[in-house]
């Protein structure tokens, strides 16, 4: 099973989530749900909905949580505390940083569009410098297979993601691939590369 959770003002239901049925039909994908306003409460949530899901399976299947942009955060945090394998693409590693210009934004959460503000920032302030570092140790200590994709992102930090990637994780550069979020483009270059962390 792929669990993927998207990225700031996202859906659980959206176009990437659809991309990766139409790539993986044989995978049974699953989106994830969070208020990307209130992190603590987001990671919570996440970990139940993702606690479900490995509820439900059998024993001879896994779980592979996939994510971008702001999702590569909170998935990030999610298997620092509960383990399992992961893929990020252009995880947006510095949230405090990256989102302080979507100030005023309106954003989709669990409970209808809302207004991203100035407060919501600052409650990432927390999990940047040594506590994304003492993430990214919990992740390589525990052998969870975290791998790591990214490009030069025109959105987020590519320059924090990379060196982040590079120290503490598996690090693919995509030089052609300009996109921020997953495409068909980038699909298709990690497919083979998501099956065989599917099956393993």
């Amino acid at each position: 099973m792929i669990l993927y959770i998207h990225g700031f003002g996202g859906s659980p239901m959206g176009s990437t989530v659809l991309l990766l049925k139409k790539y993986f039909g044989e995978t049974e994908v699953k989106g994830l749900n969070y208020d990307a306003r209130y992190p603590d409460k987001a990671i919570k949530l996440l970990i139940i909905q993702y606690q479900h899901y490995e509820k439900s399976l059998d024993p001879n299947n896994n779980i592979l949580l996939m994510a971008s942009s702001l999702g590569g955060f909170f998935a990030a945090e999610v298997c620092a505390k509960i383990g399992g394998k992961l893929v990020l693409f252009n995880p947006a590693l510095n949230p405090f940083e990256s989102l302080a210009k979507y100030d005023g934004e309106t954003i989709n959460t669990p409970d209808g569009p809302k207004i991203f503000n100035q407060q919501h920032v600052k409650s990432y302030e927390k999990y940047c410098g040594l506590d994304m570092e003492e993430t990214f140790n919990k992740i390589k200590l525990n052998g969870f297979g975290l791998r790591l994709f990214t490009t030069d992102d025109p959105i987020i930090n590519p320059q924090l993601s990379a060196s982040l990637c590079t120290e503490w994780g598996n690090y693919t550069h995509f030089p052609d691939i300009k996109e921020h979020r997953l495409g068909e483009s980038s699909v298709r270059m990690i497919k083979n590369d998501i099956t065989h962390l599917c099956q393993s």
